[in-house]
């Protein structure tokens, strides 16, 4: 097996952690979906104010991140000449 196949194989490992990860993160979004759907539109104290924010913020960060991994998984899955570097660096 050559060098260039098993940088393959190593990045496309990588590639399936990543998405792995990234689905697992997006199993939290329907619970964080629910939850700040109970708060929209309704009159709210503080209290629920606040709340509504932290969870707003909580379902987008989760879906940021998710759409980064995935993009990563992407990136790495394609294995191009700086990721193959990357992984198997000359030995000067």
């Amino acid at each position: 097996m050559s060098k260039k196949e098993l940088v393959q194989i190593a990045s496309r490992a990588i590639s399936l952690y990543l998405v792995f990860w990234s689905l697992g993160i997006l199993a939290n979004v329907p619970y964080l979906v629910f939850a700040t759907s109970h708060y929209a539109g309704k009159p709210a104290s503080a209290g629920q104010d606040y709340l509504y924010k932290a969870q707003l913020i909580q379902l987008v960060s989760h879906i940021v991140v998710s759409a980064g991994l995935f993009f990563g998984a992407v990136w790495t899955y394609r294995c191009g000449p700086k990721l193959e570097a990357y992984l198997s660096p000359s030995e000067n």
